[in-house]
């Protein structure tokens, strides 16, 4: 496995100083890290990702009985594309 994106790793150290209990950065891969809070359902979580030279956060809705949050995402999230470039929601289904 390929070693951890400079720019991911700058990130994911500073994270790991103020990161509270049942928050910790998890995965090996080189391009992301999976945040699951203990407290959170299997299916919901946010990931930290390396694209570009730049380092994003993105919320995982990855099951369908979460949908209703999702479609909440999409209504707040929308207004926000046209200001904020870095701003997207995707479908993960057709992302796997």
């Amino acid at each position: 496995m390929p070693p951890i994106l400079p720019e991911l790793k700058a990130v994911i150290d500073a994270y790991a100083l103020v990161a509270k209990p049942g928050f910790r950065a998890r995965g090996r891969a080189a391009d992301w890290r999976k945040i699951q809070p203990t407290n959170w359902p299997v299916g919901l979580h946010y990931e930290f990702c390396a694209r570009e030279e730049q380092v994003s956060v993105e919320l995982h809705v990855e099951r369908d009985k979460f949908i209703v949050i999702r479609d909440h995402l999409v209504a707040i999230v929308a207004p926000l594309q046209d200001s904020y470039e870095s701003i997207a929601v995707r479908d993960w289904q057709k992302t796997r």
